[in-house]
């Protein structure tokens, strides 16, 4: 499982100063990321969250966690990386 979060996160997570993310936007992604990579075990909404948690650590007391950015796509990533 802890594998699957390490292509996820390679894949889909930036840290990015000024950023933020909710958790419910983090399994969006990681949902259509899940899709794009069928053969993959799937991890859980609980799993999601404790591995963002054990690396990011919990949520400000507004539901985010700062300084991390999420993109939905590699088109998004590309972009982003252009910048």
């Amino acid at each position: 499982m802890e594998k699957v979060y390490s292509l996820f996160r390679n894949a889909r997570i930036r840290k990015e100063l000024g950023s933020r993310a909710e958790f419910k936007y983090i399994w969006a992604c990681y949902r259509v990321w899940a899709e794009e990579n069928s053969l993959l075990q799937k991890l859980t909404k609980e799993h999601l969250k404790e591995f963002i948690g054990n690396e990011m650590g919990v949520p400000e007391d507004d539901g985010f966690y700062y300084g991390i950015r999420i993109f939905v796509d590699d088109k998004e990533l590309e972009e982003w990386l252009k910048i």
